[in-house]
Formats: structure tokens, C-alpha cells, sequence
């Protein structure tokens, strides 16, 4: 079993507070701080100076879908990319949009080619990241960088670009992140961490498909798996929603085989039982016979079966992320600040 450190738990409630800039691009607790004075998140964080939101420009139609808030600390900075919106408007459909643009594209730098749309939505934030840690009167703090769903990716290419750049990097985690790149970025990024005595940390939590995506050209057949198991409960189901989820997904793996999607970080992997484990050897075919067993325990229940995979992917409390990161969240969660 492996436990998750100090720093970690920091990341994790990191992420969590970046779900509150809004649509303006404010970070919420700033504008009305008595509503959020008993937020355990903020609590955890305490002793920070200040708390910094970016976002993207406003389009035409939706609010600001791409953000980061930037924690500082007399000592340390924590920078946290908010991960996808879950609520159902036109912001969450367009940001939703940019993550389905999967097709990889070409950085001068990288070495390799990354996800275009979540690399996209990285480049709205990171000129305004950079000029704000610029504008710190003590530039040489380390940096902890981390982030969930799309703000994993974000995290990635934000270390990249931060080491890059000269910053000294304290620590990079990532929760339920998608794959960020192929194969050579893979290589060149964790090569320029290793140079710094670095190491990402990836937590990945039981029935979460989405740090699976975009799949590995070597494993479409066990995908195309997956996609027979939707295709069984949009039969029995006959939803609309699983049905688009269907097609969405083949039209992925059909153009996948041309890609070369990979991995970054140390996998820490949490169980169904909420046990943090490595890489192994069985490790895969478990995880295809957790997703088996899902969908084969709700047949006659398939939205059930769904709501399963995208409760997976959540990091609030409760959630299987909270319970393997940081599982005395919550209920104690002062303890170890």
C-alpha cells in the first residue's frame, strides 16, 4: 500500500478550490469570503498571502471555460488548473468541445506532439501565470503544479514550460489526468524532470476511463472492448446520452491508430477498496475486469453503470479520489496541516 504525502493532499485540495473561479474569471472566496469562511478546502490551504484566478478571454457566447488560481505562500507557490465544467450549459459543452479535439499537434520545444485542445486551452492561461510569478518580489520560490481531469495535461505542459523557463519546481501531481501527449513528449518530459530531480505523480482511481484517453495505439482492441459494453447497455437502455457517448468514442478509436498517446508520472492507482497501489504487471487487465464487471452488475441498470465511471472521475468528498488521496478529508481534515 502507498500512502499519499503531505504535499499531495495539498495539490488535491489545490484542484479543488480552482473549481471556484467562475465565469467571470473571479475567484470566489476573494469576492465573498464570509459565504466561503468554512470551505475545509480554503481551510486546509490556510497561511497562504494571497489567492490568484486566471482565465481565458470571454467568448461571444460562453463565460471563461480555461482557469488556474495561483496560491502564494510566503515560501512556496501551489499553481492548480481546473479541470473540465460538469455543469450542463454552453460553457461545459464548449469546454467539452475542446476536450474532444484529441487529434495531437506539433510544439516547437516539446519534442513531441500534445492533445490540441487542452494544449489550446493551456496557452489562454499561461502568458498571465507567467507575468504574475514574474511579478512576485521573491521569483525564486519553488513551485508545486498540479491539477484534475483537463487540468492535468495543463499541469504537464506547465512544468514543461516553468523548468524551462527557470523556475524551480517543488513538486507536480496530477488527479485523473488524460494523456497529454505521444510517446516522444512522454520521453522528453519526464527526462527534463528527471534532470531536476523530479518526478510527476499521476493518480489514477478505479473505473475512471478518463486517464485512459486518449488511447494507446498497442490496446485499441481491448478499447474497442469497452465500446461493446456501451453498445450492450445502449440496446437494453436505449439513451440518447449513451448513444452520443458510443459515437464519440468510435470515431476516437478509428482515427487512434495513427496516434501514439502516452502516459507521464508515477502511477499511484487507488483500488475499489481505496488502497493506493503501483504499476504492475496484472495491473491492466484488472482495471478491464473492474469495468466488465460494472456494466455486468447493472444490465438491467445500465445509467446506473454509467453514473459509476463518471463518479470516478469526481474529487469531492466522498469520491473515490478523496478517499485514497486524502481520506481523513472531511472528517478531520486539519490533521496533518
Amino acid at each position: 500500500m502507498i500512502l499519499a504525502s503531505q504535499l499531495d493532499h495539498l495539490c488535491y485540495c489545490a484542484s479543488n478550490l480552482a473549481y471556484l473561479v467562475d465565469g467571470k474569471g473571479h475567484f470566489l472566496p476573494n469576492v465573498y469570503p464570509n459565504h466561503y469562511r468554512n470551505n475545509p478546502y480554503l481551510k486546509y490551504v490556510s497561511g497562504y498571502s494571497n489567492i490568484q484566478a486566471f482565465s481565458n478571454e470571454k467568448g461571444w457566447i460562453v463565460d471563461k471555460i480555461n482557469a488556474a488560481i495561483l496560491i502564494e505562500y510566503p515560501t512556496f507557490n501551489v499553481l492548480a488548473f481546473r479541470g473540465t465544467l460538469s455543469s450542463m450549459n454552453c460553457a461545459s459543452l464548449q469546454d467539452w468541445i475542446n476536450d474532444l479535439n484529441v487529434a495531437p499537434t506539433i510544439v516547437r520545444g516539446y519534442d513531441g506532439a500534445v492533445h490540441t485542445g487542452i494544449y489550446k486551452a493551456y496557452l489562454t492561461l499561461k502568458t498571465d501565470i507567467f507575468k504574475a510569478l514574474e511579478k512576485q518580489k521573491d521569483k525564486s520560490k519553488p513551485i508545486i503544479v498540479t491539477g484534475h481531469s483537463k487540468g492535468g495535461p495543463m499541469t504537464s505542459y506547465a512544468a514543461f514550460d516553468l523548468i524551462q523557463a527557470g523556475h524551480k519546481l517543488m513538486h507536480v501531481a496530477t488527479i485523473a489526468s488524460p494523456r497529454p501527449g505521444d510517446s516522444a513528449f512522454a520521453k522528453s518530459y519526464t527526462d527534463l524532470l528527471t534532470s531536476k530531480g523530479l518526478k510527476q505523480i499521476r493518480y489514477e482511481n478505479d473505473l475512471d476511463i478518463i486517464p485512459l484517453l486518449p488511447p494507446e495505439p498497442g490496446r485499441l482492441d481491448e478499447y474497442g472492448f469497452f465500446l461493446i459494453l456501451l453498445g450492450i447497455l445502449f440496446d437494453v437502455s436505449d439513451h440518447p446520452v449513451i448513444g452520443t457517448i458510443i459515437d464519440l468514442f468510435g470515431a476516437i478509436l478509428e482515427d487512434a491508430s495513427s496516434w501514439d498517446y502516452a502516459p507521464v508520472g508515477k502511477l499511484q492507482y487507488i483500488t475499489k477498496d481505496h488502497v493506493i497501489v503501483g504499476e504492475s504487471a496484472h495491473l491492466w487487465d484488472q482495471r478491464l475486469t473492474q469495468f466488465e464487471n460494472n456494466f455486468r452488475n447493472h444490465l438491467l441498470d445500465p445509467i446506473k453503470a454509467i453514473e459509476n465511471i463518471f463518479a470516478a472521475h469526481g474529487i469531492s468528498i466522498g469520491h473515490g479520489y478523496q478517499k485514497g488521496i486524502f481520506p481523513s478529508f472531511g472528517t478531520n481534515a486539519l490533521a496533518d496541516s
